[in-house]
């Protein structure tokens, strides 16, 4: 899109009953869109599969059909691949989000998260199952399981895993529940199956983008280089959540860190905390969790681990009013530096 279209009027087609591929295909030419269109009117119109848009439309409308119309053309704004027949072709273009982040990569590949979301479409649009227990999610929960019982089996820890991936699957099995079917009790309209699908997918985006106090939390935290591996040493009694700390660390500040340390003081409770960003780099927490069973403390306050797919987290929490008799956070920062290794 022109710069001369800056401020505009936008007309989004796609067939009836819109899926999740329409939905994402949506959210990526609106994301991929959104400094021309931050001003402009955006309304929706749908079709039967396949079909274009015949309405008519005032002047200064732009329309772009998305999963349907059985044309790609970047420049008539379409971007359907149901006309697609050989192999080839629909390998390349296994879902019509696949033509729109292509033509958008520029812009869409600067939010990394962004491309595990197309990957997940094309396999669902490609006629692949996509369930939050579905056999690879089970696959990795074994892995974890197994990976854990050495440190686990002495106190029956709790633990779960999770990954990009099933934030992902949870929304789609969600949207999969919305029907247009009039005969049901709980319809909704094609547009307001578009709107909530939209809503579903900005709410997960927007967890990821960088929030200002994080963001500036890891500038003030101390970088430190040791046993290979490089550390972000966080200020102590942070109140932010902990999940958005985890989420910006994964998705904005993986290159720059191996494993980040905190103090969190939140809801009277304080945690102790050590995340590896990526599990496959780091050993040593087996050692690391002896050591810290090993001091005085630790009669009264017992840790829970929680192990990611792609985090190993240890963490200790205990009551805010037992602050003074815990773990100090220098010895714990200094028992992570001194076990973990690459």
């Amino acid at each position: 899109m022109s710069k001369e279209n800056k401020l505009t009027r936008v007309l989004l087609v796609t067939h009836q009953d819109p899926d999740w591929d329409a939905i994402v295909s949506a959210f990526f030419w609106l994301l991929g869109n959104l400094l021309w269109f931050a001003n402009a009117t955006i309304r929706f119109a749908f079709v039967p599969p396949g079909k274009r848009y015949v309405g008519l439309v005032e002047g200064g409308w732009i329309i772009v059909h998305l999963d349907t119309g059985l044309i790609f053309c970047v420049k008539s704004n379409d971007y359907d691949h149901h006309q697609f027949r050989t192999v080839e072709e629909i390998k390349r273009n296994p879902s019509g989000a696949q033509p729109v982040y292509e033509t958008f990569e520029k812009e869409l590949s600067k939010f990394p998260w962004l491309d595990a979301l197309r990957r997940e479409t094309n396999e669902k649009d490609s006629g692949h199952s996509v369930t939050d227990e579905d056999p690879w999610l089970e696959s990795v929960r074994r892995q974890a399981i197994d990976a854990v019982m050495p440190i686990n089996q002495a106190n029956g820890t709790n633990f779960r895993v999770e990954d990009d991936r099933t934030d992902i699957c949870k929304m789609i099995c969600s949207f999969s529940k919305i029907s247009t079917n009039p005969n049901l009790p709980f319809s909704v309209t094609d547009e307001e199956k578009m709107r909530v699908g939209l809503q579903l997918l900005a709410g997960w985006h927007q967890k990821h983008l960088v929030n200002p106090e994080i963001l500036k939390l890891f500038e003030d935290s101390a970088k430190l280089k040791k046993n290979g591996l490089r550390f972000a040493i966080f200020p102590d009694q942070m109140t932010v959540d902990s999940s958005d700390l985890r989420n910006t660390m994964r998705s904005n500040f993986y290159r720059d860190v191996d494993i980040y340390v905190t103090e969190f003081s939140y809801r009277e409770k304080v945690t102790l905390a050590v995340t590896c960003i990526d599990a496959d780099r780091v050993a040593g927490m087996n050692r690391l969790k002896k050591e810290i069973e090993s001091l005085t403390y630790f009669d009264a306050v017992r840790p829970e681990i929680f192990l990611h797919s792609s985090n190993f987290v240890l963490y200790v929490t205990y009551d805010a009013d037992e602050r003074e008799q815990g773990l100090p956070y220098d010895r714990f920062k200094q028992a992570v530096l001194d076990c973990l290794h690459a």
